[in-house]
């Protein structure tokens, strides 16, 4: 096949694809034109018809031909677009909320001068992308001056373009470039482009093309907390280089990180300051927002499935989950009853409600479930064919017809109902825009039509994999990546700690669960290591709730630590599962210290080691000082000790559950859970923890116990190091004699392998020095 005759097939199948794309497997394409190799001539003549078509070749940022394309990648041709017109709006926009048209007049001022480099700093909700979009017509595009705005991920260009577009005052022409959008190398002379940094990065000649000639450029950088990496930097400066004067506008709802190098960094970036400020309390204040409050509720489903790399890229790109464990989500009918319980339960104080749905079966499944409670729940979904039908259930949830309005897909954004008072999240997302558009579905103050006060009720399933969902908290305070005000701490550590805290509590109840060998208030966390930093261009945000049994462990850990990652070659890029075996190996050295359950998670672990690979720098606890406050150990024993009957202990319950503060807050309100504590400590008081049967597993090899069966087998791990220790005083290789004081230095192997007919016991395990080991498969190979 000639290449011509190729890519007029490839042209016919890309205009009839809605997207006007069409993708090829580079081998595929090779076969069909009959080449073996790629010779230089084949490559050009391959370029100089691809540019004699109507299709363009996109290539990954780094690449400069397809000759560089692995034979098992594709090739992504698209039909070349022409000039893209933002057409003036034909409705009179409304108008700005008093403190955005203070931070528009703010700018205008500002552009008096011959330029400058500022932030404007609103909460999520208060309108950042608006504010900027009206003073940008204004200011520049109704002027002819060119605007570049930047962003780090597709989902803000598309948000941003939506706006321009909401209040557009003429025509213009426009431009969106990303890794999902147009290529940079299609740039013309838009008045308007609308670029994620790394697709500019590596073009800075056609950038440098588009500013040729302009005495003027307008820049705004979206999210400019991240503003400080070395992508933006590198644009940045070379946009200052080609002589424009450039307006430089960051906008941001967290305008420094918790790393005073950070900090440096961005006011050396934004030399001009804060223009102007608005945070949420004020919002709230007046009316604009409503105040939200965080209900989140533990689900008890275990997700076990641990996604392989094509799974995690759909999941990062789309916020798409894998089918099967969508399935295995929508058809878990305690978990669906407990969504319409919730409602049920409190369904005066929820009111008009918008549930957020996974898939159409899950929205339908739940309809069904709140009919049997006898709630009228309706159904719209994001599919054509019923378009009508959504627009009559739309209008009379509007009329007040129904309370509670499942969706799927359909009105994160558009639909507007100012009276909704709260939303149900039944469903994770990674995507801060998604869960933007989500929680803001509540969020309407009473000066902005709406309510006096918000519900965002998260319902969370247990993950076996690290996954950085989006939160709606952490998102309500932006990302949160400036330290705590030291007047907030208390609070705000309650409110982290309650719902980590609450799970295990629920835990604890469940009938089948054995008594914990703690104490309530030897499971009261000690403190917390609040993570927040920058990676790769994405917020991190993590808690790690740390007990008083694993403090000094994870201080010897931190002490450890910076020798550790050098000797090991461990470096920032490497994924958090890359790292779980390092973890494991730090927690047999620091954290095998007695046969009790473990408090913390080998997650939390490799969490802490990406952390100080990332800053540098081993987190301070955060001491929990109220834990007194909420110690159900202590009322448990004086209810013991008083012997009270059952009238005069409800009643004392009740006063402390009143009294204290921080007690409500750390139950998240949920009384008959701090019940049941106090009743299931009276039980441990006066019975002995029946240990878990070890003889269970003794078929289980070592590292699925590890797995699936932590607590077993690290009570294992303990006594096989316990009983060398006696034997030996340190710890001894049997086949080496090697000794040592460093449990790392040692691997557990089996004595008769399980194979052979040996166990997974104690006296079956013993301790081989792990030199010894990796010396005898180098031998073998």
């Amino acid at each position: 096949m000639q290449v011509e005759e190729l890519l007029n097939d490839l042209t016919m199948r890309a205009m009839n694809n809605q997207q006007q794309r069409v993708s090829i497997k580079c081998r595929t394409f090779m076969k069909k034109l009959g080449y073996q190799t790629r010779s230089k001539k084949r490559v050009e003549e391959v370029e100089q018809a691809i540019r004699s078509s109507k299709l363009t070749l996109r290539l990954p940022e780094e690449v400069e031909s397809w000759s560089a394309i692995s034979p098992d990648d594709s090739l992504h041709f698209y039909i070349e677009k022409q000039v893209q017109m933002i057409r003036k709006a034909q409705h009179t926009p409304p108008l700005p909320y008093a403190f955005q048209a203070e931070a528009i007049h703010r700018l205008h001022q500002m552009r008096k001068k011959t330029s400058f480099k500022g932030l404007v700093v609103l909460p999520t909700g208060g309108g950042k992308t608006t504010t900027a979009v009206r003073w940008l017509w204004e200011a520049a595009l109704v002027r002819g001056k060119k605007v570049l705005w930047l962003a780090h991920r597709h989902e803000l260009l598309n948000q941003a373009y939506a706006t321009f577009c909401q209040y557009a005052q003429c025509d213009i022409t426009y431009r969106i470039v990303s890794g999902v959008h147009d290529s940079a190398r299609l740039i013309q002379d838009e008045q308007l482009l609308i670029a994620s940094k790394d697709s500019l990065v590596h073009h800075e000649a056609i950038l440098s093309s588009w500013l040729a000639d302009e005495q003027e450029v307008y820049v705004v950088v979206d999210e400019a907390h991240h503003a400080t990496s070395t992508t933006y930097k590198t644009l940045l400066s070379h946009i200052e280089r080609q002589g424009a004067r450039m307006y430089l506008l960051g906008l941001t709802a967290t305008p420094f990180r918790t790393a005073e190098s950070e900090q440096g960094a961005l006011r050396a970036l934004f030399t001009d300051g804060i223009f102007y400020k608005k945070d949420l309390k004020h919002l709230i204040a007046n009316g604009i927002l409503a105040a939200p409050h965080f209900h989140s509720l533990q689900t008890d489903v275990v997700v076990q499935t641990v996604l392989n790399e094509e799974q995690w890229r759909t999941l990062q790109q789309l916020d798409q989950l894998p089918e099967l464990i969508m399935q295995q989500l929508v058809a878990n009918q305690p978990r669906n009853h407990m969504i319409v319980q919730q409602y049920v339960q409190r369904q005066k104080q929820y009111g008009k409600t918008i549930l957020f749905a996974m898939n159409r079966l899950h929205a339908l499944t739940l309809a069904q479930v709140f009919k049997q409670y006898g709630i009228d729940a309706r159904v719209v979904i994001s599919n054509h064919e019923t378009s009508i039908e959504n627009q009559q259930t739309i209008q009379a949830f509007r009329e007040n017809v129904f309370p509670v309005l499942i969706n799927v897909a359909i009105l994160t954004e558009g639909a507007d109902f100012p009276d909704v008072q709260t939303v149900f999240l039944t469903r994770p997302t990674v995507s801060a825009i998604l869960m933007t558009q989500m929680v803001g579905r509540a969020l309407r103050g009473v000066a902005a039509g709406g309510t006096k006060e918000a519900y965002i009720v998260s319902f969370i399933d247990e993950w076996a994999e690290k996954i950085a969902w989006s939160n709606p908290r952490v998102l309500l305070a932006g990302e949160n990546l400036e330290p705590i005000p030291s007047e907030q701490l208390p609070l705000q550590m309650t409110q982290m700690i309650s719902a980590k805290m609450v799970e295990q509590v629920a835990q604890r109840l469940q009938d089948q669960a054995p008594i914990e060998e703690r104490t309530f208030e030897q499971s009261v966390p000690k403190g917390i290591y609040s993570l927040r930093y920058i990676h790769e261009e994405r917020a991190i945000s993590e808690n790690i709730l740390v007990y008083e049994s694993d403090v000094e462990d994870y201080e010897a850990m931190f002490r450890f630590l910076p020798t550790y990652c050098v000797q090991q070659g461990l470096h920032a890029n490497l994924e958090r599962r890359a790292l779980r075996a390092y973890a494991e190996e730090l927690e047999m050295q620091f954290f095998i210290q007695d046969q009790l359950s473990p408090m913390y998670d080998i997650w939390d672990l490799v969490t802490l080691i990406h952390y100080y690979l990332v800053t540098g720098e081993c987190p301070k606890l955060l001491v929990f000082k109220e834990r007194q406050q909420i110690n159900v150990t202590d009322l448990a024993k004086k209810i013991m000790k008083q012997n009270m009957s059952y009238r005069e202990q409800q009643q004392y319950v009740l006063e402390n559950w009143e009294q204290h503060p921080f007690l409500r807050i750390f139950f998240d309100d949920q009384f008959l859970y701090y019940k049941k504590c106090i009743q299931t400590e009276l039980i441990l008081l006066e019975h002995t923890q029946q240990s878990l049967d070890e003889e269970a597993f003794r078929d289980t090899p070592l590292n699925q116990l590890e797995r699936q069966h932590h607590a077993i087998w690290r009570k294992i791990v303990y006594r096989v190091f316990e009983e060398n220790q006696k034997r030996y005083g340190q710890y001894t290789c049997v086949k080496t004699g090697y000794t040592s004081n460093e449990k790392i230095d040692f691997h557990i192997a089996y004595k008769v392998s399980l194979k052979r007919g040996g166990t997974t016991t104690v006296d079956n395990l013993t301790l081989v020095y792990k030199k010894y080991i990796q010396e005898k498969s180098s031998r073998r190979t």
